[in-house]
């Protein structure tokens, strides 16, 4: 979420940040790749997110991991370990489920710094769940958006701040918030995208899921 949050006192935990009870302490505002980790030592969090289509997602992610520093050949074959190594995929696979149901592994993510090594080892998230009851649960239970759904999060987060912090935050690119780069990329065939959602099963049911919902207002 592209957005300043200036005004607050934040917790914005990158890649590159090691976590513990203690950088939440007396914050206002918490982002980051943690799943329901800030839920274990604050109650009752306003949370809020936006799922993305799993396919899209999965192919984004990608290419924002290597397009850069890849040559095109060394892409189309990383690609491919990434959809049929068996040491490799099950880390990447089904991540919206594994964030918005499970918690990180404290001394796991703090173990590295890099972005590569915790892609790779499933950003060490554990406790997470594919049970469906459990699925649909957690997406009543916060605000949960689709990318078709994200400009009414918007206006609920303007309304939100306005009201509560009596600002109201400055969106950077509005209608740009996903990576969309296509300077080094492959063509996706039928065939990829078929492997892709055979690998992520429960993050298309998640999805149908955030669409069929009412979103939950801040």
């Amino acid at each position: 979420m592209a957005f300043q949050t200036n005004k607050l006192k934040s917790a914005i935990v990158y890649h590159d940040r090691a976590i513990s009870p203690d950088i939440f302490k007396d914050v206002e505002f918490i982002s980051g790749h943690l799943g329901n980790y800030p839920n274990l030592f604050i109650k009752d969090l306003k949370s809020f997110t936006i799922l993305r289509d799993p396919v899209e997602r999965f192919i984004s992610w990608f290419f924002f991991m290597y397009e850069n520093s890849r040559s095109f050949e060394e892409l189309e074959k990383i690609f491919d370990e990434w959809l049929y190594n068996p040491e490799i995929y099950p880390y990447l696979s089904d991540m919206q489920t594994k964030f918005l149901t499970g918690t990180v592994d404290e001394a796991g993510f703090n173990s590295t710094k890099s972005i590569m090594d915790k892609t790779m080892n499933e950003w060490f998230l554990k406790d997470y769940s594919f049970d469906e009851s459990v699925m649909q649960e957690k997406v009543d239970s916060i605000s949960c958006y689709t990318v078709e759904t994200r400009d009414i999060l918007l206006d609920d987060i303007i309304r939100y701040m306005g009201k509560t912090y009596g600002f109201v935050p400055n969106f950077q690119h509005r209608h740009m918030m996903f990576n969309s780069s296509t300077s080094k990329r492959f063509d996706i065939t039928d065939k990829m995208i078929n492997r892709i959602k055979e690998l992520n099963q429960h993050d298309i049911i998640l999805y149908e899921m955030a669409k069929k919902s009412n979103p939950k207002p801040l």
